[in-house]
């Protein structure tokens, strides 16, 4: 949507949005690609990359996108802004953070600025096992090219990702929405009520220094390209870049990846061959990236959560609990308020329709996070119950970004 060249992002928020997902995505594929290949980091060679895409951005031609044809509603993008402020807050003071920025996410970042490369000796120890070895590195990537520019990892500004990944979701959300939508005014109101929506879902579930913000905002851009892109290459191949970076952040974006190929597949009208064009779009960035990571942790005996033992054979045993404490970590701590905010916001727009592939998205992706933890013999409620409320995000995004017509007329199915 707004990651493809030449491409010059209409105003300050689609710019906001383009710039942060692009450098991120950038820099990160670089770091994967030159630490695989034991090439050493260093700042000049990790932006010259990004540097090149942003002069060849702004040299670039007019934007693909239609102009938009009125001004947005400032009194909503203010109320999205305060939204990010109150988040900003929150991660400043502490108030949500996330455990995993201290015992994995900062220490991978640290240890790998430290050598200016993917740490293999600091993975490879049995000590450092909880940490994951084999975990997707796009945090710890960011955090590392973080730390090599100041000089240090600074422990409190690491906090303040949450809200910038939130703020670069956000933005792209609203460049989406003006498309599918075509009405400033709304498309501001619906990026408002998205903002605090998952800013709300973010606090209670503590994800201040965590992957999971990095992870919706490519879900997030990975869906808004196959919906807000009028060409259908294009908006296949970018939205296949996104998921490749979703991949890349969390575990659950692999995951993700495979069901968005196969909705955006089994949702098309068209032929067979043309079909299989697309999944070669959607699925060939997202492969080459994880399976390159994972040929990279076999290789140096680093694979610890990709096994079939590591988890147990599937049971339905413990599918009641697991639905039980869902369901309870689903309230965010507040009677419900994301999942009413969505419900009322697909009434309010209801006009606009709804897209079908984030629809299916969801519901494909809900159920593979309750199969996922029905894997293995001992009773994970605790597990549901620290992790289900950062993983159900994604669900919730999908389904505002199910709000609105696809700009790819004829190809993808709209539920009216």
């Amino acid at each position: 949507m707004l990651f493809s060249l030449p491409a010059r992002p209409r105003g300050a928020i689609a710019f906001f949005g383009a710039t942060g997902a692009v450098g991120i995505a950038v820099v990160g594929f670089e770091m994967l690609v030159t630490g695989v290949a034991g090439v050493r980091w260093s700042i000049p060679l990790l932006l010259a990359p990004p540097a090149a895409f942003g002069i060849a951005s702004l040299a670039g031609g007019r934007s693909r996108l239609a102009p938009y044809r009125s001004r947005p509603a400032a009194a909503w993008l203010a109320s999205a802004a305060v939204f990010l402020l109150l988040v900003a807050y929150a991660a400043a003071t502490a108030r949500a953070t996330s455990p995993d920025l201290v015992l994995f996410w900062g220490a991978k970042g640290e240890r790998f600025a430290l050598a200016r490369g993917i740490d293999v000796a600091f993975l490879a120890r049995p000590a450092n096992y909880l940490m994951h070895p084999d975990y997707p590195p796009l945090l710890p990537f960011v955090e590392a090219f973080a730390t090599m520019f100041a000089g240090r990892f600074a422990w409190g500004a690491s906090l303040f990702l949450m809200p910038w990944f939130l703020g670069i979701t956000g933005a792209i959300f609203h460049a989406a929405a003006l498309r599918r939508l075509e009405n400033a005014r709304a498309a501001a109101a619906l990026t408002a009520i998205f903002v605090g929506t998952l800013g709300l879902a973010d606090l209670v579930s503590a994800t201040a220094g965590s992957a999971d913000g990095l992870l919706v905002a490519f879900e997030t851009a990975a869906l808004a390209s196959l919906s807000a892109i009028g060409s259908r290459r294009l908006s296949e191949w970018t939205a296949g870049l996104c998921l490749a970076a979703a991949g890349l952040a969390k575990i659950e974006g692999v995951f993700f990846a495979a069901i968005v190929a196969f909705a955006a597949v089994a949702l098309t009208r068209s032929s067979w061959r043309s079909r299989a064009t697309s999944a070669w779009h959607l699925a060939t960035a997202p492969a080459l990236a994880f399976g390159t990571w994972l040929l990279f942790c076999r290789a140096h005996r680093l694979v610890a959560m990709y096994r079939a033992d590591v988890f147990g054979a599937p049971t339905l045993r413990f599918l009641p609990r697991i639905l039980s404490v869902m369901g309870r970590t689903a309230s965010y701590d507040h009677a419900y308020v994301p999942w009413l905010a969505l419900a009322a916001s697909a009434w309010a727009f209801r006009r606009f329709g709804f897209a079908a592939v984030p629809v299916a998205a969801a519901g494909l992706f809900l159920a593979a996070d309750v199969g996922f933890y029905l894997n293995g013999n001992s009773d994970p409620s605790m597990w549901v119950g620290w992790s289900s409320a950062r993983t159900l995000t994604t669900v919730l995004a999908c389904g505002f970004l199910s709000i609105g017509r696809t700009a790819i007329a004829g190809e993808s199915r709209i539920m009216a």
